[in-house]
């Protein structure tokens, strides 16, 4: 009986340590965990400031929006790319790709350390081929693509409106 009690004390002493080596551990290694951990979200362009806790992801942007990078690791790049997607229709070609860097400091601040902020003009884009819906406009996917990185790869699909200016048509002298 005295020795299961020995057994038994030495077995929750052993425990207790284990428990308190992690929680010291913790602190550092929740800080900045490996992996592509970051958040990206998707914003009205200028309609929050950069200071705002409430981090906005908007469904539906304007013309001008932009994709807002926040907790990426140091140095992290990423290939950033947005393509049409149903129901306004499918595509081989991107609308837009390219690779950035997406921090240039370390993810200690938490979910709500901005790294970086793009700026992006649906104009910019040829949408002249993809069906439009009335209420919607068209629909687009993000894709962030950080090659070398476990789970490196977020999406996004948000609605953006046809940004195109229309053309008046002139009439000739003397008509209506």
């Amino acid at each position: 009986m005295r020795q299961r009690r020995r057994l038994g004390l030495a077995l929750s002493s052993a425990a207790a340590a284990g428990v308190a080596s992690l929680a010291i551990a913790t602190p550092a290694l929740a800080t900045d965990p490996a992996g592509n951990n970051g958040t990206v979200k998707i914003d009205n362009f200028d309609v929050d400031s950069h200071n705002d806790p409430n981090i906005a992801n908007r469904p539906h942007v304007g013309c001008d929006f932009q994709v807002r990078f926040f907790g990426f690791d140091n140095g992290q790049t990423a290939k950033i790319t947005f393509d049409i997607h149903e129901p306004s229709g499918t595509s081989t070609t991107p609308l837009y790709s390219k690779t950035e860097t997406v921090s240039t400091d370390d993810a200690a601040g938490g979910p709500n350390d901005e790294d970086e902020v793009f700026t992006y003009h649906v104009a910019d884009w040829d949408l002249a081929n993809y069906k439009e819906q009335p209420k919607q406009g068209y629909h687009v996917k993000l894709t962030i693509y950080s090659e070398g990185v476990p789970g490196g790869v977020k999406h996004k699909v948000f609605w953006v409106p046809n940004c195109e200016t229309p053309t008046t048509p002139t009439l000739a002298h003397g008509t209506r």
